[in-house]
């Protein structure tokens, strides 16, 4: 409650994500550590500290935009002190798509055989579908390979 953490339904645990309101622009770096928000149409549930940076413990619920910063394992009580917090994230893109359902059948494809994807909106309102986040190069590398022939458009990308 106290921390700058968050819930998500699909992103691995010590993803670090910025969460930026679409209505005021105000923003916070939230580190994902929970499951949910199991409220139809909500995206992520922000921890008390998180939604005061942003004015949401006043107006509870508002539009928000997520970017994926990278992927942070170790709680902040376990970070060294002083240590830099560097959040390498790649992921592997299998596609983007104009049309939301196809986007959604290519997430669910690949959840079906055991990926972890993830549906990541992008410019005028592109669904990119996204397995990931990855921690270095090499794992982002093995999966590319492993989806190359059922994807051959798949690329590894930055976060953002």
């Amino acid at each position: 409650m106290h921390q700058l953490t968050a819930a998500h339904r699909t992103l691995i645990f010590g993803t670090v994500v910025r969460v930026t309101r679409r209505d005021n622009g105000a923003s916070v770096e939230v580190r994902i550590n929970d499951r949910g928000p199991f409220v139809e149409g909500r995206v992520i549930d922000l921890s008390y500290a998180a939604a005061r940076r942003v004015g949401l413990d006043v107006d509870g619920v508002a539009p928000v935009q997520l970017e994926v910063l990278g992927v942070d394992r170790a709680p902040p009580t376990q970070r060294a002190p002083g240590s830099a917090e560097d959040h390498v994230c790649l992921w592997v893109q299998v596609g983007a798509f104009a049309d939301a359902d196809n986007a959604r059948r290519a997430r669910d494809r690949l959840v079906a055989g055991g990926e972890h994807a993830v549906l990541v909106e992008g410019p005028r309102g592109l669904q990119r579908v996204r397995v990931g986040p990855f921690t270095s190069d090499r794992e982002a590398q093995q999966t590319l390979q492993r989806l190359h022939r059922e994807w051959p458009e798949a690329k590894v990308v930055e976060c953002g």
